[in-house]
This record gives structure tokens, C-alpha cells and sequence, in this order.
């Protein structure tokens, strides 16, 4: 059984929203207590790969480098992602003892891929010194959001393989298959939603520094002064 989880996420949901959807999934997916302390423990191992990839910009003003801070192939309205990219692609197998009737999970190894994208300044052009501040200001705050989304993708991949070692005790095959369905989409869901809220912040904090344009109007004299 394997899936592709991709980082870029959503929607915007709320704080209340991500609660209730992540409850009703976990609880749905959860295996039941009678059902765990039956089960003998599953080997589950988590591999992780990780590739870290970059593209290139420079300027001469914040104007120039800020029209560069894009993700080949993200447009300026992908929010966040314009400026960085994290993927995930997660896959799962599994072997299973068979009896008449039931199977019962024995091993499952949980494949997880992970690509960063962030922005680096092109070799052979000099930072101009009105800019240096500024773009490491601005490229660790990339870099950071990026980790976070790295982060909820590692935390989602642990918490299923802990979810997936209760699965041990015999039991027919179709509910087998079921729960691991459910507990592998749950914890792509979870992601998900930790994604979302991360760029909901993410973007909320972007419209509370954006400046703003004042509109200035030249100065005249009232008509009797004229």
C-alpha cells in the first residue's frame, strides 16, 4: 500500500475546524482497546530520504530580489510557496501471516521522501551591501517555515508507524486492510491540516508587515488664496 502526500497544502481552516476534523479522523482510524492489548507488537520501520534543492537569485535593491523569490513553477499568488517548497511522498508496505480466514501484520516499512526548495544567492554575483541584512533576514524565514512543514510531515510519518504496531493480532484480512487504509489516511490528513494552519499564520503574519502605500497629494492653496 503506498500514497503521495504533498506538502503544498490546502485550504485555510480554522483552529476550531482543524480541531473538530482531526478528532473525527483520529478517532475513526484509532484502533479500539480491547483490539491493542491483544496485539502483539508489529516491526515498523520508518526510512526517510532527503533532498534539499535550491534556486537561484540576486538584485541590486529589495525590489529586484523580492521580484525573484519565486519557486520555478509557483506564481506569486501560491501564497507562501512562492518562495519555498516542501514535498513529501510517503509509501507503505507490509507482510502478512495468513490463516484460514485472517492475516495477521507482521512487518511494515514506511518509505518517506522529503524535497526542500529554497531560494540561494547565484554564485559569482556580489551581495550589494544595502542588501545584505535584508536577505538573510529574509532567506532564514524561508528556510524556517520550510523546517516546520518538514517537521509536521516527520511528525505525522512517527505517529502512524506507533498507530501501526497495535495492528498485530489475527483478524480478517478486509478489516486488516481497512484499518490500515484509514490510519494511513489519517495521517496524511493530519499533516495536511498542521500545513494549513502553519500558512494560515504564516499568511496572516505577511499582511501585518506588508506596507502599506500612502497616497500623497501636492499641497495647493484654498481658491481665495489663489
Amino acid at each position: 500500500m503506498s500514497g503521495r502526500c504533498i506538502g503544498a497544502g490546502g485550504g485555510l481552516l480554522s483552529t476550531a475546524s482543524f480541531q473538530c476534523a482531526l478528532i473525527a479522523m483520529l478517532s475513526a482510524a484509532m484502533p479500539c482497546g480491547g483490539q491493542a492489548q491483544n496485539a502483539s507488537g508489529v516491526d515498523v520501520q520508518l526510512r526517510i530520504q532527503e533532498t534539499r534543492q535550491h534556486y537561484d537569485v540576486a538584485g541590486e535593491d529589495i525590489e529586484q530580489l523580492l521580484g525573484q523569490l519565486r519557486v520555478p513553477g509557483r506564481e506569486a499568488g501560491d501564497g507562501p510557496h512562492a518562495n519555498g517548497l516542501t514535498t513529501t511522498e510517503l509509501h507503505m508496505t507490509s507482510d502478512n501471516a495468513h490463516r484460514v480466514g485472517e492475516c495477521r501484520l507482521q512487518r511494515v516499512v514506511l518509505d518517506m521522501g522529503i524535497t526542500i526548495t529554497t531560494p540561494r544567492w547565484a554564485d559569482g554575483k556580489p551581495i550589494p551591501e544595502a542588501l545584505a541584512v535584508g536577505w538573510r533576514g529574509i532567506r532564514r524565514l524561508i528556510e524556517a517555515h520550510e523546517e516546520s512543514h518538514r517537521q509536521n510531515a516527520l511528525d505525522a510519518a512517527e505517529w502512524l508507524q506507533e498507530q501501526l504496531r497495535s495492528l498485530g493480532g489475527w483478524q480478517s484480512c478486509s478489516d486488516m486492510s481497512v484499518k490500515m487504509s484509514r490510519l494511513f489516511s489519517a495521517a496524511q490528513v493530519r499533516r495536511g491540516l498542521k500545513d494549513s494552519l502553519l500558512d494560515q499564520r504564516a499568511a496572516a503574519r505577511s499582511a501585518l508587515v506588508k506596507p502599506r502605500k500612502v497616497k500623497r497629494f501636492q499641497r495647493q492653496r484654498p481658491d481665495w488664496m489663489q
